[in-house]
């Protein structure tokens, strides 16, 4: 009975321990819940957001672009040359570069060209490089061979447009005063008078320091001539007023390195001065009367040299921002003819029987300051030292 007993306690022992297993299998399939209540790396809650955010950071393609640029930086500063030449293919032909991106891109392929002696390649990026930013300035986290061949070249502007105005004083130089009325020739006293002047020009740059300018200027000059009449309370007063176009043509010098922003240039050249317009008064004064006044009257430009050449000086002190130059610039011009025409002196009736006036042998002497700005819109790389592909 005992035995009985005993094997029935086993059985239901061994039934109950199974059915408890049982239950916990088809419950969790074979896991024991110790560690639910802890947190791995792959837990469900925070793993996704994680990857999801890092799958949207990876398909961002600025962001690929960044992270290929700094490989092909960590390449170079590695010593990997090749690798970083393999890299920079790579970047070429997979990604369209935005301005600051090309510019880091090409700054370490040059460099790395340079490591491997590539120097065909090398100067040929180099052209390119500074074509497109010819206002680039070297930076202390430069790579050295770029520094390198960066220095072996310059840029300089092919073509320049500039705008200017200023004032212009014009005094006349007198060759010989012409008298009717008086014996005594008594000099007279021509004022300096302020006009405006206005110019568009081209410049062409034939070398470093040299270049060529062309512009189509237009200037005023205003003539006071005061005579005494022998008599402290008399005198004679002819005011004349003409206006020019010139087409001057300029050699210019600059004498300043392209480096610093403040440039000089000396400018030496010629014009053809076309007076298409003069007017004039004359009158003489008495005291408190005037008698003989003319308004305004046009002088017929046959009693003028109206078509002379001149010679002209400048000197020009800029001051550049990158594609922009902004100028200050003093002039002079010395025309070759003189002003009136010495073989029609007696022509003009009104001033030699109105005024008992014939108008004098001058030259005009005018100097211009003018300030303005220019326009470079062609850039050309030069090899320094006369090497380079």
């Amino acid at each position: 009975m005992k035995k009985i007993k005993l094997i029935i306690i086993i059985l239901t022992t061994f039934c109950m321990a199974e059915a408890v297993a049982q239950t916990d299998s088809s419950k969790n399939k074979g896991y024991f819940p110790i560690f639910d209540n802890l947190q791995s790396d792959d837990d469900n809650g925070a793993t996704n957001d994680t990857r999801r955010d890092t799958d949207n950071t990876v398909a961002d393609p600025h962001y690929q672009i960044g992270e290929d640029l700094r490989t092909l930086e960590r390449y170079y500063n590695a010593g990997k040359y090749p690798d970083a030449i393999n890299k920079s293919k790579q970047i070429k032909n997979q990604h369209k570069l935005n301005n600051t991106d090309n510019e880091a891109y090409l700054r370490y392929t040059i460099a790395s060209y340079k490591e491997m002696a590539y120097d065909e390649e090398a100067d040929s990026l180099m052209r390119i490089f500074t074509k497109k930013y010819p206002f680039y300035k070297l930076r202390n986290n430069d790579p050295v061979a770029f520094k390198d061949i960066f220095n072996c070249y310059y840029t300089r502007p092919k073509i320049t447009i500039w705008f200017k105005g200023g004032r212009s004083k014009t005094s006349a130089m007198i060759d010989t005063v012409y008298t009717i009325a008086d014996s005594a020739k008594i000099e007279p006293d021509y004022e300096l008078n302020n006009c405006i002047n206005a110019e568009i020009g081209l410049q062409f740059y034939l070398s470093r320091r040299f270049s060529a300018a062309v512009s189509f200027n237009y200037w005023a000059a205003d003539l006071t001539r005061t005579q005494d009449r022998g008599d402290s309370k008399t005198k004679f007063y002819y005011k004349e007023s003409d206006n020019f176009i010139s087409i001057p043509v300029f050699l210019v010098f600059n004498t300043s390195i392209e480096k610093f922003n403040f440039t000089n240039e000396l400018m030496l050249g010629g014009s053809v001065d076309i007076m298409y317009k003069s007017q004039y008064e004359a009158f003489t004064w008495f005291g408190d009367n005037t008698q003989y006044t003319i308004s305004e009257k046009d002088a017929d430009l046959d009693d003028k040299n109206s078509l002379n050449y001149s010679i002209r000086i400048g000197d020009r002190l800029n001051y550049n921002v990158k594609r922009f130059s902004f100028f200050i610039e003093p002039q002079l011009i010395f025309p070759l003819k003189p002003h009136n025409n010495p073989d029609r002196k007696f022509n003009n009736a009104d001033l030699v029987y109105n005024n008992m006036f014939v108008p004098d042998a001058i030259h005009l002497f005018t100097t211009q300051l003018n300030i303005g700005v220019k326009v470079h819109l062609f850039y050309k790389t030069i090899a320094k030292y006369g090497y380079g592909y």
